[in-house]
């Protein structure tokens, strides 16, 4: 079976910074610093570590110390994984 996309990022000695990202998600990559904006406005903090047993950077986005977001970066796109929906909720004002 062939995997038409798969996860960005493979490589622990190359930091994610904003011209890694902008190569990966092309486009997409104003959307993601739109993203990151309402996560600051949201008081959010985000933070790229390298996962060894996911061997990938992953983008963990946390409001104090609860985990919100996972966050990984595909081809064109970022994939995120939401943890608790009623989390969320209360996290997020209305945005517009």
């Amino acid at each position: 079976m062939e995997t038409i996309n798969k996860i960005e990022l493979r490589d622990e000695n190359i930091y994610p910074d904003e011209n890694v990202l902008c190569k990966i998600l092309d486009e997409s990559y104003e959307s993601y610093t739109k993203l990151l904006e309402l996560f600051g406005n949201n008081d959010m903090n985000y933070e790229w570590r390298y996962y060894h047993d996911g061997k990938a950077w992953l983008c963990k986005v946390q409001k104090k110390k609860r985990t919100i977001v996972w966050m990984s970066a595909w081809k064109g796109y970022m994939k995120a994984t939401l943890l608790s929906a009623a989390a969320v909720r209360k996290t997020f004002r209305y945005c517009g």
